[in-house]
């Protein structure tokens, strides 16, 4: 997609240096070209998760759209390929928000200049450049996407949030539906509002619904799930901060699990895993395991028994 207006352009280059950040105000001249020389500067890849991301050779540029919409034409997240956000900005409700990686790169984007991480939450639950904030203008991203993805809508926010009106969360549905050759995945922490307002959306049948359960005393958030009349319905385990028992699975299709990643990173215990992949098997649910985690989400490693576990539901859209 080629901006019609000047847009914040943000790349990643492998130099002899490392990592290098190539920022440049400025109108796409064509496809991988800027018209302004970007400035460079250090640019850490443990905090680029669920934003930005590469095609696995780390010898390429890749640019990617943080303003004005188009952010995230790849997603290096193994469970998705692309990313789209029509709001940016949260607010932490469990012990899974307590390291956001959005949060943090939120931060980054808004002292980088980036206009859609402008406005600042509340300090005591959010923070800088990451107060809820709704985009009309990314609405019709996914049009100009012409070959399918699978998409997690709001890599950046929760579409449920109790500040987004209930108006543009119908209005992301009727994107969803309007463009049946994508396969989207919408994750929520608000499960309540999920279900409260499930019985007034359009649920096409390229939407898949998910639930966050970090510990034993969000699997309430299941319940609440098994009430939409979501095509797919999936749970992400994700950070797993403890075990989470025998839960009760009817209903659901595939859960993620994966330990938390970053500096600041809870360890996530063996047992964990393996009983929520041993009973998904036994319920006939996809399972599939992310992360270990740690101080960056790739150095655990991602296999769980000497394995990796990548199943995933099919996809709808055609």
């Amino acid at each position: 997609m080629v901006p019609a207006s000047p847009t914040e352009c943000l790349g990643l280059h492998h130099g002899g240096a490392g990592w290098t950040r190539l920022l440049a105000a400025g109108r796409l001249a064509s496809r991988g070209g800027v018209s302004a020389t970007p400035r460079i500067g250090p640019l850490h890849e443990t905090r680029l998760h669920g934003l930005l991301g590469w095609t696995g050779r780390r010898d390429t540029l890749e640019l990617l759209f943080v303003s004005g919409g188009a952010v995230g034409a790849r997603s290096d997240i193994e469970w998705t390929e692309a990313t789209w956000n029509p709001t940016t900005g949260c607010d932490r409700t469990s012990p899974g928000c307590d390291h956001c990686y959005a949060l943090t790169l939120a931060n980054r984007l808004k002292a980088m200049g980036v206009d859609k991480y402008q406005a600042d939450g509340n300090p005591r639950t959010s923070g800088p450049g990451f107060k809820l904030t709704i985009h009309e203008d990314s609405l019709g991203i996914p049009f100009g996407w012409k070959q399918p993805r699978l998409v997690f809508v709001n890599s950046m926010s929760d579409l449920f949030h109790r500040d987004v009106p209930v108006a543009f969360i119908r209005s992301v549905f009727e994107v969803m539906s309007a463009t049946p050759r994508h396969t989207y995945q919408v994750l929520t922490k608000r499960s309540r509002r999920l279900r409260q307002l499930a019985p007034s959306l359009d649920w096409p049948s390229n939407v898949w619904m998910g639930v966050s359960v970090e510990t034993t005393r969000y699997r309430f958030r299941i319940d609440d799930l098994r009430a939409v009349p979501a095509t797919v319905r999936f749970v992400s385990a994700e950070p797993l901060l403890g075990r989470l028992g025998d839960i009760d699975l009817t209903g659901i299709d595939w859960l993620i699990a994966g330990g938390e990643s970053g500096p600041r990173a809870r360890p996530m215990d063996i047992s964990w895993g393996r009983e929520l992949r041993d009973h998904c098997v036994e319920c006939d649910v996809r399972f599939f395991f992310k992360q270990w985690g740690g101080r960056t989400p790739k150095i655990g490693g991602r296999e769980l028994d000497g394995r990796t576990w990548d199943d995933m539901p099919d996809r709808t859209a055609v």
